[in-house]
């Protein structure tokens, strides 16, 4: 593989795949894989299956735990947001029961 075919394969429009991937019902998306997948296979020996699925996993791991890791930061920074909010409105709500406290012993 030379340098053109590595940045070719690099700037391909992933997004379309992946927004083609997910219009798809079930049943489609589960067909193409397959077909994909036996399309994949046919030409190549056992060994070269091997190597070529295990690759394929392993993407497939990357990609589900840089989409993990991203899930937990956009939770994490709502979580926060949600605790600064309640933070505040439980001090000002202090503050309102602290006067009502000061009124009642006067």
């Amino acid at each position: 593989m030379n340098n053109k075919e590595i940045n070719d394969f690099l700037n391909c429009d992933f997004s379309s795949l992946s927004s083609f991937l997910s219009d798809i019902s079930p049943l489609e998306f589960g067909t193409i894989g397959c077909l994909v997948g036996l399309l994949i296979s046919i030409p190549l020996n056992s060994n070269e299956q091997n190597s070529i699925g295990n690759f394929l996993e392993l993407v497939g791991q990357v990609i589900l735990t840089v989409q993990a890791q991203q899930s937990i930061n956009s939770t994490a920074s709502a979580s926060e947001s949600d605790l600064n909010k309640f933070k505040e409105e439980t001090q000002e709500k202090f503050k309102i029961l602290y006067k009502e406290l000061k009124k009642m012993n006067k």
